[in-house]
């Protein structure tokens, strides 16, 4: 609070510094415009009372110039002195001016800051809205059940060149981040590994968080390099075998892999727009 405090007095410091030193500039100019007017004014008056126009002989050499000297040394005295009161009238009228204009610069940065602060809140809400539908859809967070394999999933997103949104994406359609869900066809895990996958990757404790994502992770790299790179036919032979997606020279037509992909793909744009819902305390 004190380091606050201290700060915050150095700021207004500083502010009140900048308004002395714009007050000081507005008067200079002030008394300046005065000394011209007067200047000019003078100048009038000579050439209206003396027809040689000159105090120190218009005639003589240098005489003009001495002239012109005398008469603006003369009028920045005079305005300086205030005897006429121009440029004080000049000056309130540059102060009121600058003083609507500083207004108009906090109330600029008041609404900048009241407009950051709806954004905030109107990301924070988005987020709540994201969460609340998951827990709607699934009963309970499957944010908190996925968050749960975070470490996990990073450190084998960065081993694999997976990225993390789409590991996600497939726990969620696979298991919904359940670690010991089994389908009727007996594929297991986060990652619903069957058996000859499970071999196939080197995995040993299907049940086991990490060995099953990393099984997972390292078929569906290995996928992706045979279908040169195409997400949803990895997909696709991730569901369906590889074997059929080659068979079939795309995703097969079979509902259950249609609609397999298409899921994943919903929930991989999901993660990927909203990662900050993944992120504690925001």
């Amino acid at each position: 609070m004190k380091v606050e405090n201290k700060t915050t007095q150095q700021v207004s410091k500083v502010n009140t510094n900048q308004s002395e030193a714009r007050k000081v500039r507005l008067k200079e100019a002030s008394e300046n415009f005065e000394a011209i007017f007067l200047n000019f004014m003078l100048k009038s008056m000579m050439k209206i009372s003396d027809d040689k126009n000159s105090i120190f002989g218009g005639d003589n050499f240098g005489g003009d110039v001495l002239d012109g000297i005398f008469f603006l040394e003369i009028s920045k005295h005079l305005a300086k002195n205030g005897k006429f009161g121009i440029a004080e009238m000049i000056y309130k009228e540059l102060e009121a001016r600058d003083s609507k204009v500083e207004n108009l610069n906090k109330q600029s940065e008041g609404v900048k800051k009241d407009f950051k602060t709806l954004q905030k809140n109107e990301a924070n809400a988005r987020k709540e809205n994201i969460k609340k539908f998951l827990i709607q859809r699934y009963g309970v967070s499957l944010v908190d059940r996925i968050k749960k394999f975070d470490e996990i999933i990073k450190k084998a997103s960065a081993e694999f060149n997976v990225p993390e949104e789409l590991i996600k994406a497939v726990i969620a359609v696979e298991s919904s981040g359940n670690v010991f869900a089994v389908s009727p066809k007996g594929a297991k895990g986060l990652m619903q590994l069957v058996d000859s996958t499970a071999e196939f990757v080197g995995v040993k404790n299907v049940w086991h968080p990490a060995e099953n994502i990393y099984g997972g992770v390292k078929y569906l790299r290995y996928l992706l390099d045979r279908f040169n790179g195409d997400l949803k036919l990895a997909l696709a032979g991730y569901n369906a075998g590889p074997e059929n997606v080659e068979k079939f020279g795309g995703i097969p037509p079979f509902p259950e892999t249609i609609e397999y992909v298409g899921k994943v793909m919903r929930y991989l744009k999901l993660f990927e727009e909203n990662k900050t819902v993944f992120e504690d305390g925001k």
